[in-house]
């Protein structure tokens, strides 16, 4: 038993169920039907592995019949879901969009192309159903395609066509985006929309690009081809179920069964990468945003932490009473006033202090020098009102 099989497809479930559940994705048809794709191929894949693990008995045929023909419908639906989401890109700019009638439109061509275009593709597959449908072991059951050239185009040009017009119609769509000079009945709209205009119509193009080479790669690696004789022919063996062994048949239908898990991991990096999916799932459900925020937490590097003391770091100048005889000055100091000029009734005198702005730096230097004071934020003493006038008058006479 391959291990890597159920992983593969279960783990891809689980992620294609998370886009899903996200708002940017649920309230969209095209989008959703894209991941609904995806997941159901991808749950019967893991469900088949599971059942055929190291064996090919016969266990469940009309399981079989049903879930061939959904694995062939994949290939179409994914080009039909890019068809839809670029003509809702290519409707940005249309003055109609607001319309009803232009909704419904919009609602038909996305149930045409996701899910009616998928079913008559798997009905035209009866026409080139040789056998019932092949078993292979780890890998389960797979549609039977009779092996001629003309089966082969039949089954691969809707695929093409469908691919082929996605790629187009959505490289159009951008290229007008870029020429539109967002005018002012749009602007409000589009530029807060235009980085997700450019992620969808990036995923779109490389989605589309990416199932068509596949599709057509996985069709051409067929080795035995027969000529198509008749349509009696091609049903002769129609009820048989026919259990593969040889290398010839085995590697198409690995290759088939790659494919879904290929295109589904690259829906999945393009959405991650280009997209915003994860990011609204996962805020739209409370708990588990709440969930993966702690544990991001746990991981996040923190610094030690600095026990600061309670001291403080720098030295406080703090007011004391004037009745205080320790203290010599204030933090603010005040020019003292003369009292002779108070007795006599004249104007005060304003006498610079050693904290006065106007005072000279050179003369405040020279009260510090003769004074033997200190600078203001260490220790100060005492000193005279009239030192910085005396100092001021003698570096006059100088």
């Amino acid at each position: 038993m391959l291990v890597a099989l159920p992983i593969v497809s279960f783990f891809c479930v689980v992620i294609l169920g998370v886009f899903a559940a996200g708002p940017r994705i649920r309230t969209d048809v095209a989008q959703l039907a894209l991941v609904l794709w995806l997941l159901v191929c991808n749950l019967i894949q893991g469900i088949n592995s599971l059942v055929w693990a190291g064996n090919t008995d016969i266990h469940v045929p009309r399981w079989c019949d049903l879930v061939t023909k959904v694995l062939l419908g994949l290939v179409v639906a994914i080009p039909g879901a890019c068809i839809c989401i670029s003509t809702r890109l290519a409707r940005i700019h249309d003055d109609q969009k607001k319309k009803p009638s232009s909704k419904r439109l919009q609602y038909i061509l996305d149930g045409l192309f996701c899910f009616v275009i998928p079913v008559l593709y798997m009905c035209l597959h009866f026409i080139v159903q040789d056998h019932r449908f092949n078993i292979l072991e780890n890998f389960g059951c797979s549609a039977s395609v009779y092996p001629a050239n003309q089966a082969i185009v039949l089954m691969l040009l809707p695929p093409m066509l469908l691919g082929g017009v996605a790629f187009f119609s959505t490289s159009q769509s951008s290229f007008s985006n870029l020429e539109c000079s967002f005018d002012a009945h749009t602007s409000a709209s589009t530029m807060s929309s235009f980085p997700d205009f450019s992620r969808r119509a990036s995923t779109v193009m490389i989605l589309g690009s990416a199932t068509t080479i596949i599709t057509l790669f996985g069709n051409f690696i067929r080795s035995n081809i027969i000529p198509w004789v008749s349509l009696a022919a091609v049903h002769r063996d129609f009820t048989v179920i026919a259990i593969v062994k040889s290398d010839v048949d085995i590697v198409p239908i690995e290759f088939a069964w790659w494919s879904v898990s290929s295109i589904s991991w690259l829906y999945i990096g393009l959405s991650i990468v280009l997209g915003e999916d994860i990011r609204d799932a996962v805020r739209s459900s409370p708990k588990v945003y709440a969930s993966i925020t702690k544990w991001l937490k746990a991981f996040e590097p923190r610094l030690p932490r600095l026990h600061i003391s309670s001291r403080p770091l720098l030295p406080l100048h703090i007011r004391r009473r004037a009745a205080d005889p320790s203290s010599t000055i204030s933090p603010t100091p005040r020019s003292p006033t003369s009292t002779a000029s108070m007795r006599s009734g004249t104007s005060p005198v304003n006498y610079p202090s050693l904290y006065d702005p106007s005072c000279h730096p050179r003369i405040r230097f020279e009260l510090l020098r003769r004074q033997k004071i200190s600078f203001p934020w260490t220790s100060v003493t005492s000193y005279s009102p009239t030192t910085c006038l005396q100092a001021s008058t003698e570096k006059r006479w100088r």
